[in-house]
């Protein structure tokens, strides 16, 4: 870009808004990371404690995935699948088993939270692999998060998805406050957030 083009496109306001809203996903997202992880530690645990103890894996059973379809074969996946199921909010709808190893259900808490995210988190570590839209689908699909109002988190993931899908990289300076304001909205209703977090968000 040419030094007058760029010159002109950090004076631009709308700009200016676009690069605010994004800065603030980034706070969000710091702060949902520690949320997201000890809330699916603890989901993890309770799994594992409904689970039966005769539950395992049986040599030679093939519980493979292919993209969206998942037809386990040996109990332990049965199982914990069924309780998975049961806790996700889009049960009847897209959900994405590629992303996860049923296998490693019972060792590891992320695998199980990958299931609740959007496709292509199949390299996923943990919740510092994620960015605040992947976070906010997770809060939105597993019903162990309690939000009074799920719309609240749906709001802001479509404000999100306005942001990246934003052409020209601008968004209006009424946009931008609907935006904070649904933000604060949200961390009100997160349990285990700051509120700190949104004196960040309005700074």
């Amino acid at each position: 870009m040419e030094l007058p083009n760029l010159r002109q496109r950090l004076n631009c306001l709308e700009y200016k808004n676009w690069m605010k809203a994004g800065i603030c996903l980034e706070i969000l997202k710091s702060a949902l990371q520690g949320y997201i992880e000890t809330g699916m530690k603890t989901f993890h645990r309770q799994i594992i404690a409904e689970i039966s103890p005769s539950a395992r894996h049986i040599p030679g059973y093939q519980c493979r995935i292919q993209g969206k379809q998942f037809q386990p074969t040996c109990p332990v996946c049965i199982e914990w699948m069924d309780h998975i199921l049961h806790h996700h909010r889009n049960r009847n709808g897209e959900i994405h088993w590629g992303n996860c190893n049923p296998l490693r259900w019972p060792i590891d808490y992320w695998e199980v939270a990958k299931v609740f995210l959007p496709r292509g988190k199949t390299k996923s570590e943990g919740p510092h692999d994620c960015d605040a839209a992947a976070l906010l689908n997770l809060i939105n699909f597993c019903d162990h998060f309690q939000v009074s109002n799920i719309s609240k988190v749906r709001e802001v993931i479509k404000c999100r998805n306005d942001l990246m899908h934003s052409s020209d990289m601008k968004v209006s300076s009424s946009w931008l406050n609907d935006f904070g304001q649904k933000m604060q909205d949200l961390i009100l209703e997160l349990r285990d957030v700051p509120n700190s977090v949104n004196d960040q968000i309005q700074e």
